[in-house]
């Protein structure tokens, strides 16, 4: 069955020992990341997806059993990609309104702050990150942020819930707001999670009883908050860069040459009825959309002959299933300069057939997964 997903490409990106006053807040670019792509006259800014599942047999020993997923228009876009960096008084002047600094390290790119209201802001080339007091001293023990951006897996899943100071819509808002004063980002796609007092005094209690932090409570490293309240109730918002309304795929590992690979982009922030209580940045590429270049894209129906030429080129009897197969985008360098391309992403499962006669025990169950990448405008293979 076909089904439609819209998805709009949002616009937007994805800190004086005296107190500080609200500024306009600029973002330089690295220059070493440049564009050499002239303008389009068009670019491609909303799409839809299509999700069409397809079971059906390619050849004799190729199924396709699999979640077809691409865009509705054979028109897309390469972009050109810049990495920002931060400066730190511009950091400043954005996070620390109404603060001032107590206490102020410096070296080798690296800054770290502290403020008379126990707020920290820390920064490096490719990242930053702010924490109220809240946000260091309690939020961090019942939100595990960390697990998440390395293992993608969060331990809250309210993505419904209105609290009582903000709607959801209305944090978006203000979010992709702060987002457009920190910098240039044009292409993110946001995931918004609710958290009520009532969830995180559970969490803690739950903690504290286990033992996990025994040790550090008693060392004074961790404090349990004393009670709970709506004013810390709070939504948790993770952007990812989201050209077209797709994730691309940033660290894919592709033939050394003009494919690359790059760390993976991620914005982390935190809002309750007091402000920002945390944000983080890592590694924020943003999307020259002004200076991407149009395409035409290969029909289904190719990318479909592409892969079935590729598996019927190898001499075996094994029997291949493609069990996912979709667009999306990966890094390129480009004269110099990095750039994401479309490109069709099939990850096939491929188990073993013996020859007649030739079964050893165990080989009837060898499997092996491994992946093709197809140039989206081109229809050649990359790896």
């Amino acid at each position: 069955m076909r089904k439609f997903f819209p998805l709009i490409l949002i616009m937007a990106m994805l800190l004086t020992s005296c107190s500080r006053s609200p500024e306009e807040t600029g973002i330089e670019t690295q220059p070493s990341i440049s564009s050499s792509l002239s303008t389009s006259d068009t670019m491609v800014s909303e799409t839809s997806i299509i999700i069409d599942h397809i079971n059906e047999s390619l050849s004799s020993n190729i199924l396709l059993d699999a979640d077809l997923i691409y865009p509705s228009s054979s028109v897309m876009n390469i972009f050109p990609v810049e990495i920002q960096s931060f400066a730190i008084d511009r950091l400043e002047d954005f996070f620390l309104v109404n603060d001032s600094i107590v206490d102020q390290k410096s070296d080798s790119g690296y800054d770290f702050i502290t403020t008379k209201n126990q707020s920290t802001l820390s920064r490096n080339e490719f990242s930053f990150e702010f924490l109220s007091s809240f946000a260091a001293n309690y939020l961090s023990n019942v939100v595990n942020w960390t697990f998440y951006m390395e293992f993608g897996s969060l331990n809250i899943t309210d993505q419904t819930t209105d609290l009582d100071f903000s709607t959801r819509s209305d944090i978006e808002a203000r979010f992709l707001s702060d987002l457009e004063k920190l910098g240039n980002q044009k292409s993110v796609h946001t995931e918004i999670y609710s958290m009520t007092y009532q969830e995180m005094s559970a969490i803690e209690e739950i903690m504290v009883k286990s033992g996990e932090y025994t040790s550090e409570i008693e060392a004074g490293l961790v404090t349990p908050k004393e009670s709970w309240d709506t004013s810390d109730d709070c939504y948790i918002i993770t952007a990812e860069l989201s050209p077209n309304g797709i994730t691309p795929v940033l660290n894919v590992e592709v033939p050394l040459g003009e494919y690359t690979w790059i760390d993976p982009s991620y914005i982390w922030a935190v809002y309750s009825e007091r402000g920002i209580e945390f944000f983080h940045v890592e590694h924020p590429y943003t999307c020259q959309t002004d200076l991407s270049k149009q395409i035409s894209t290969i029909s289904v129906d190719t990318a479909k002959q592409v892969v079935n030429d590729k598996l019927s080129s190898i001499l075996t009897n094994n029997q291949y299933t493609i069990d996912r197969m979709g667009i999306s985008y990966i890094p390129r360098t480009s004269e110099g300069a990095l750039e994401l391309i479309p490109v069709w992403i099939v990850n096939i499962t491929e188990k073993y057939k013996p020859e007649e006669g030739k079964i050893s025990k165990g080989d009837e169950e060898s499997i092996n997964q491994f992946m093709i990448l197809i140039d989206a405008e081109t229809g050649k293979e990359i790896r």
